[in-house]
C-alpha cells in the first residue's frame, strides 16, 4: 500500500478476502495540515489486486482521521463500517459503492461541552443496524435494513445522567 495509515485502519475479511485499508495518500496530503487519511482501499487478499479506492470528503477538517470500525458482529449486510469525526459512512461490499453518509441523532437535545463534543468515538455494525457512541452525546443506533434509504432509530427510553451523559434503551426486533 502506497501511503501511511494509522494503527487499526487495516481489517482483514477473511471470510470474503478482502483486506481493507483507510490512507492517507499525496492524493489527500494537505499543504498546511499534513497527511489526510480518507482513501478507502480494498484489495482482493488472494491476488493482491485493488477491488476498490474511494476518497472520503473531508472529514470537518484535513487531520481528522476517518477510522474502520474495530469489531463487526456482521454476517449478512456485507457492510464496512467507517467512522469520522461527527459522520458515518457505510461501504456495500456486496454492491461495491459508499452509502449516504448518516449522522447521529438522539432522543433528546444534546448540548455540547468543548469542541470535541459529539466526536464519534466507537461504532459497530451488527447484521442490519449500525450502534455507535459519541463523545458527550452518548449512544446512537441506525438500521440499515434499506441500504437505499437508512434511518436513525431513536431509543424506546432514555434518562439525562447530567448534561453530557445519557442512559439509553434501544428495541431492536429479533427472531
Amino acid at each position: 500500500i502506497n501511503g501511511n495509515i494509522l494503527e487499526g485502519n487495516k481489517l482483514v475479511l477473511a471470510e470474503r478476502n478482502l483486506i481493507a485499508y483507510i490512507v492517507a495518500d499525496s492524493t489527500t496530503k494537505d499543504d498546511e495540515l499534513g497527511d489526510s487519511h480518507r482513501v478507502l482501499y480494498i484489495y482482493n487478499s488472494e491476488t493482491c489486486e485493488q477491488v476498490e479506492k474511494v476518497t472520503l470528503p473531508v472529514n470537518v477538517s484535513p487531520d481528522y482521521a476517518y477510522y474502520l470500525a474495530k469489531i463487526n458482529y456482521n454476517n449478512s449486510s456485507n457492510l464496512l463500517g467507517i467512522r469520522g469525526f461527527d459522520k458515518i459512512y457505510c461501504y456495500d461490499l456486496e454492491a461495491k459503492r459508499m452509502l449516504p453518509a448518516l449522522a447521529p441523532a438522539y432522543k433528546s437535545e444534546r448540548y455540547g461541552e468543548d469542541a470535541q463534543s459529539g466526536m464519534i468515538l466507537r461504532i459497530e455494525v451488527w447484521e442490519d443496524n449500525l450502534i455507535g457512541y459519541a463523545r458527550d452525546e452518548g449512544t446512537f443506533a441506525f438500521d440499515l435494513q434499506d441500504k437505499e434509504a437508512p434511518k436513525s432509530v431513536l431509543p424506546f427510553a432514555e434518562y439525562e445522567v447530567n448534561e453530557t451523559e445519557f442512559a439509553s434503551l434501544f428495541l431492536f426486533p429479533s427472531n
